[in-house]
């Protein structure tokens, strides 16, 4: 697996990124012995998806629609709140948006991390 694509799943944040990754990723699942086979093949080389989660990514024009918005409110997670000293805006209208964005994550990812 590229480490360059490995991200933090325990975080919420962390988990949206993944599946930001995922999204973005050209997936390629090998399918000759130790690592897959044709009837099981075995997780994605690049980014580590499991193959059984292929089947919940949503079509190519979407994927990266989506991918830029998990990673948007993933962001704006990891910001400091709008009250803070540093006196930053995170666009907190947008946090309401993150318990589905953790969903969707959720579902790409396999399930819950």
């Amino acid at each position: 697996m590229d480490t360059a694509t490995q991200t933090n799943t325990t975080t919420p944040a962390g988990e949206l990124k993944t599946a930001a990754i995922r999204l973005r990723c050209d997936h390629r699942f090998p399918v000759q012995p130790p690592h897959g086979s044709l009837a099981r093949p075995g997780s994605c080389s690049h980014c580590g998806m499991p193959w059984a989660n292929a089947a919940a990514l949503p079509p190519d024009a979407l994927r990266e629609p989506l991918a830029a918005l998990l990673e948007e409110i993933a962001d704006q997670y990891d910001a400091p709140p709008c009250d803070d000293q540093a006196g930053a805006c995170n666009g907190c209208e947008r946090r309401d948006d993150f318990v589905a964005a953790q969903l969707v994550a959720q579902v790409i990812n396999g399930g819950t991390q």
